[in-house]
């Protein structure tokens, strides 16, 4: 998922697709920190009337993944 996803995002296509799997494949590697960027860039370019709650719920489990604590509050 990983390298199909990173090579589309270097050739600049379909980015917010491309993003999602590059962050899916990183955390489904245990590769929280990266996967954690990439679904941070998807939290904010995704807001249109409130924060995407999958996207979150995927931030939390790497957090969890790196022994850090969530913020849980809205």
């Amino acid at each position: 998922m990983v390298k199909p996803s990173y090579e589309k995002l270097w050739m600049g296509e379909d980015v917010l697709g491309s993003m999602r799997l590059l962050a899916d494949g990183y955390r489904e590697m245990g590769q929280y920190e990266f996967a954690l960027c990439a679904y941070k860039y998807l939290l904010f370019r995704t807001y249109s009337s409130g924060f995407d709650q999958e996207i979150r719920n995927h931030i939390s489990t790497c957090l969890s993944g790196l022994g850090m604590e969530a913020e849980t509050s809205s």
